[in-house]
């Protein structure tokens, strides 16, 4: 049984394969957890401070350190495949793909929000977009 929001979640993902909206998981953990006091507000904000890439995940540092999920954009979100998606992290106020075999990746506000992303090849065009 979680103890909080965010392990709450990392339960709601455990053997989940798919992508969740927020909706969908806001109904799985009041499903499982009728009693807890965690709002839809919350639930959301957690959501994004739970993402590896999510531009507004450096504003708490102390979720951001259990991040397991991958935001897809559109409140959407799956597990994190680091294999697949890079390793993530915040390098001059900004979420960086730091991974070498991936490469230097980034986004800042300057650039305008990333498109629903799906893989790390999606972010790297969009990347790429911005500057041609």
């Amino acid at each position: 049984m979680a103890n909080s929001c965010h392990e709450a979640s990392r339960e709601v993902f455990t053997n989940v394969s798919d992508v969740l909206d927020t909706g969908q998981i806001i109904d799985r953990l009041y499903a499982r957890y009728p009693d807890r006091p965690w709002k839809m507000s919350s639930i959301s904000a957690h959501l994004v401070d739970l993402s590896v890439n999510h531009l507004s995940s450096i504003h708490h540092s102390h979720l951001r350190r259990y991040g397991f999920l991958f935001s897809l954009g559109n409140g959407r979100y799956r597990n994190w495949k680091p294999a697949q998606d890079g390793k993530w992290a915040i390098k001059d106020g900004r979420g960086q793909c730091v991974d070498p075999d991936k490469g230097p990746l980034q986004w800042d506000q300057g650039q305008g929000k990333p498109p629903a992303i799906v893989t790390l090849d999606d972010l790297t065009r969009w990347r790429r977009s911005l500057i041609l």
